[in-house]
């Protein structure tokens, strides 16, 4: 048991996919929120990648094997508190590692081969998988929150030029993936609807692409939203790679976001911003996004706009209504998690 006068010591299991580690570090920043940390970053060695999905299939055989693999891990052989990770190359190295060591474990994500009890405890944002045991919370963390957010404003506004206390409309566009297909006509539909709102609210747009933006979608909507509209925008096709989301999220007064990319719809409600989901007309998600979007809708947290609909929304009445997250999410994250482990009594 962990003292809880103490400061947590954490092992932050990072996967070799960005998005997984951003998952877990998010989470260790969540649990941070609310309690005294101490963090140590561990991997699994590499030759476990190729093999670590087949792995999840003799989990209970593999805890010596678990404990020889750790990349990281203190050279005093101190056993850290907890154990939080995401990605399944690591899910078998995270559970086989909880049960070597004899801490608990949190996973960010499904348990895909694993039964519900490897780990200590599965996280997830779809609700029905709350039925087998998982924490369903209201967003996963992303690496930043709202008071980092606000912090990346100021700096990116300060370099730009541009008045940090003016709020901007955001837009933070994905691509194809998911289910989800974008044209080139859906960008020229996006592009004079974004028009529209500016003309409509006198705020000016920070938007980015990705690099699963279809070329010919950003080439249409450039082509309908003057420049006089934009504060600023990074358009991946013409070169521009900045990271500028938590900027972009510090200095939102609405974000606009697509539904192709469920992580971007997680930074845009940990914002606490109102947030509209733009969704095209090919759109066959995954039942997980479709249950999130669901939930996060009737809970008030965003409003999910069909493409075809978004000339018709009036921006003014968004941006006067009560809507968004309300209160500090990652706080709540963190609280919800270390709550979750005291009833199970893996902590104190």
């Amino acid at each position: 048991m962990s003292n809880p006068t103490a400061p947590l010591k954490i092992w932050c299991v990072l996967d070799r996919k960005p998005g997984h580690r951003t998952l877990a570090r998010g989470m260790v920043a969540a649990i941070g929120a609310v309690r005294a940390i101490q963090v140590t970053d561990v991997s699994a060695s590499t030759w476990t990648g190729p093999v670590g999905k087949i792995l999840q299939f003799v989990w209970p055989f593999g805890a010596g094997l678990a404990r020889r693999a750790c990349v990281g891990r203190p050279s005093d052989g101190a056993k850290p508190d907890l154990i939080v990770s995401s990605g399944g190359n690591v899910l078998w190295f995270t559970a086989a590692l909880s049960r070597g060591l004899g801490v608990p474990a949190v996973f960010v994500g499904s348990r895909r081969h694993l039964p519900a009890n490897a780990v200590s405890v599965f996280v997830h944002y779809d609700p029905p998988l709350a039925a087998e045991g998982t924490l369903c919370l209201p967003l996963l963390p992303g690496p930043t929150g709202q008071k980092e957010q606000a912090a990346a404003w100021l700096k990116f506004a300060m370099e730009r030029g541009l008045d940090s206390a003016k709020r901007h409309l955001v837009a933070l566009l994905g691509g194809n993936g998911s289910g989800y297909h974008w044209t080139a006509p859906e960008g020229a539909q996006l592009g004079r609807a974004m028009r529209t709102w500016h003309q409509a609210t006198g705020l000016t747009w920070l938007v980015t692409t990705s690099r699963r933006t279809p070329a010919d979608f950003e080439s249409a909507l450039r082509a309908e939203l003057p420049a006089t509209a934009i504060a600023d925008a990074c358009w991946f096709h013409a070169g521009d790679q900045r990271r500028v989301v938590a900027s972009y999220l510090g200095g939102a007064a609405a974000i606009f976001v697509g539904e192709d990319s469920m992580s971007m719809i997680h930074e845009a409600v940990g914002s606490g911003q109102r947030v509209v989901t733009l969704r095209p007309a090919q759109a066959q998600p995954p039942a997980f996004f479709r249950n999130y979007i669901e939930r996060a809708t009737a809970e008030h947290w965003l409003k999910s706009l069909p493409l075809a609909e978004a000339e018709g929304l009036d921006a003014n009445k968004l941006l006067s209504a009560k809507g968004g997250y309300q209160g500090d999410p990652l706080a709540d994250v963190g609280r919800m998690l270390l709550e979750h482990l005291k009833r199970k009594k893996l902590l104190t």
